[in-house]
């Protein structure tokens, strides 16, 4: 779902973007909402990755046994890191530990239901030093 979004370059090459994605799949298997949870996150960024979930659209797998009333919720994490390293000792300790446990979140299996069922949680993108280089 972040294919094609580009990098943030900015004089902050310590600042990480992140955002989680929430959309809809109707009955139809149609993404009919889509929304993002942060107002900082850049507006290119988010329109790219919501334009690529909103392509998914038909691919959804839908049961036979499906109503018109019933939907699926998702949850899509998109972290960036960057593809710098321009950063003080104490600002690398903190990206290196953040990145351990975002590498840990990012080996989820590819969408995993919450215990309470109510929605689905794709596996995060991470983007960016160490994760990959463009």
């Amino acid at each position: 779902m972040s294919e094609g979004v580009s990098y943030i370059f900015s004089n902050n090459d310590c600042k990480i973007y992140g955002s989680q994605f929430f959309f809809r799949v109707n009955y139809l298997g149609k993404v009919d909402s889509v929304s993002y949870n942060n107002s900082t996150f850049p507006v290119e960024m988010a329109k790219k990755i919501i334009a690529n979930i909103q392509k998914t659209e038909g691919h959804w797998i839908i049961p036979k046994h499906t109503k018109q009333k019933d939907f699926c919720w998702f949850e899509y994490p998109f972290i960036d890191v960057g593809i710098n390293s321009d950063c003080n000792a104490k600002e690398e300790a903190l990206k290196s530990h953040l990145l351990q446990m975002l590498y840990l979140i990012s080996s989820l299996k590819s969408i995993t239901q919450t215990t309470d069922k109510s929605y689905f949680i794709i596996a995060p993108t991470l983007r960016g030093s160490p994760f990959e280089r463009e």
